[in-house]
């Protein structure tokens, strides 16, 4: 009897050691997988893993941070002339009606501009440490984080190269 209690656990503990193994460790840092998220706008929900096999490049911004919004603009207009790569812009405003009236008045694709309206207190915002200030990835197409801020010219570069 003892015996069999002792496989019992043996065999249990090993299942869960195996399943808390993960091969692709997730975290916002260069070299690793963009942690998986959902996000939503008027056409419906996104989850990042959908866009695996595809570069991305993963902007996050607010409307009172006029770095971000600047550099949402220059992605929006830049990923539009680049090939095989999808833009995904994630505000983080409480308004929905502030980020809407921000995505028609600066002339951006609704189609790649989502919200969490949870705002600074998400998980996405924590899960991407977004206190420090707002940031843009380029994902490969694995989901792998390849690099982080880019400017247009080193985007294009990236893009070109891999």
């Amino acid at each position: 009897m003892k015996k069999t209690v002792l496989k019992i656990v043996t065999v249990c503990l090993f299942l869960v050691f195996l399943s808390a193994y993960n091969s692709n460790p997730t975290d916002n840092r260069l070299g690793c997988y963009a942690p998986n998220f959902n996000v939503e706008n008027e056409n419906g929900e996104m989850e990042l893993q959908q866009k695996k096999g595809r570069y991305v490049l993963l902007s996050f911004w607010k409307s009172n941070d006029a770095n971000s919004r600047v550099a949402n603009m220059m992605y929006d207009r830049t990923v539009r002339n680049l090939e095989g790569i999808d833009y995904v812009a994630v505000n983080f405003d409480t308004s929905y009606g502030v980020y809407r009236e921000i995505v028609k008045n600066d002339g951006l694709d609704s189609t790649a501009q989502f919200y969490d309206l949870g705002g600074v207190k998400s998980l996405l915002y924590s899960r991407y440490e977004l206190a420090r200030g707002m940031k843009s990835f380029l994902l490969d197409k694995s989901g792998k984080i390849i690099a982080e801020n880019p400017d247009a010219k080193e985007l294009e570069a990236l893009i070109r190269e891999n």
